[in-house]
């Protein structure tokens, strides 16, 4: 005998990312909220299939993701949206990119400028071996 067992609720948390996630959800797919004249009742409109809404209100709403147990869903950030109680946070500025090192390249140096050039490097060894700094990092071995 094959038993079956009811589904389990989603345990998933409403919190603040979760609302903020929706609500971008909602404005990226259009969703709508609307409030029915005669009866009063809040509606949301689908994200996905234009000729469905769904009852939203702050206790729940219709949709397959509450239906399932979710607390929060697109429709009612959208509906806490239009009442000012759900407000779009800025997105954080994404970290800028820490700038490359500074790295000297080796050029070819002829005569006169090849010896003033190793004379600079021997004074600036003779300094860091001074200074207790580490010469090698400054000028890598070609």
């Amino acid at each position: 005998m094959h038993q079956t067992s009811a589904p389990t609720a989603n345990r998933r948390r409403p919190t603040p990312d979760r609302w903020q996630a929706a609500l971008r959800r909602a404005f990226a797919q259009g969703i709508e909220v609307r409030q029915l004249a005669g009866s009063g009742m809040w509606i949301a409109t689908s994200g996905t299939d234009a000729s469905v809404a769904y009852e939203v209100s702050q206790f729940g709403c219709s949709c397959p993701a509450a239906e399932f147990g979710d607390p929060v869903c697109k429709h009612r950030a959208a509906y806490y949206h239009l009442l000012g109680i759900l407000e779009l946070d800025d997105e954080p500025e994404p970290p800028t990119p820490a700038a490359p090192a500074a790295k000297l390249v080796p050029f070819p140096l002829r005569g006169r400028d090849a010896a003033t050039a190793a004379k600079a490097v021997a004074l600036i060894e003779r300094m860091a071996e001074l200074e207790g700094d580490a010469p090698a990092e400054l000028f890598p071995a070609a």
